[in-house]
């Protein structure tokens, strides 16, 4: 009985360690099968954010161009309003000039007596004069025409 009890613990403790040893090599794989996954995995996230940063990296390219030619055609609109605005400034105190020497010949007074400048004053120019008053009246009818020697008063 105590060899067969020494057998059977012999068997037990054999059977034991191969299922340790089983177990140690399921969990082995697996472990090695989980490594495996967690590194395709690592590798798939590491492609994908390398391809994202990549895309940003392009489009802060193409954005960084675009801006740079906006400001580059804003600036070339700038230097032009300037050289327009040099240019009308000259053009109108070139004009200013031909004005100030014009008025320059325009005498300061003119010598009148004061009888003529009260005439002057007192005209009523913005009266419209009445054209036939101006006409000398010849006898003639509607359907007769001016003669030659028709005359105007001034």
């Amino acid at each position: 009985m105590i060899a067969d009890a020494r057998a059977k613990s012999a068997e037990i403790i054999i059977e034991a360690q191969q299922n340790v040893e089983n177990f140690a090599a399921k969990e082995k794989e697996l472990s090695n099968a989980f490594e495996e996954k967690a590194n395709l995995r690592r590798a798939a996230v590491e492609k994908e954010i390398e391809e994202t940063v990549n895309l940003a990296e392009k489009k802060n390219a193409a954005i960084q161009a675009a801006a740079d030619d906006a400001l580059s055609r804003q600036q070339l609109l700038f230097d032009k309003l300037k050289i327009e605005v040099s240019a009308f400034k000259a053009d109108v105190m070139q004009k200013y000039k031909e004005h100030l020497e014009a008025m320059q010949k325009i005498p300061d007074e003119v010598p009148m007596d004061p009888k003529r400048i009260a005439e002057a004053v007192s005209a009523i120019i913005d009266r419209v004069p009445d054209p036939e008053q101006f006409v000398i009246n010849t006898d003639m009818d509607d359907n007769d025409e001016l003669p030659e020697e028709a005359s105007i008063k001034f």
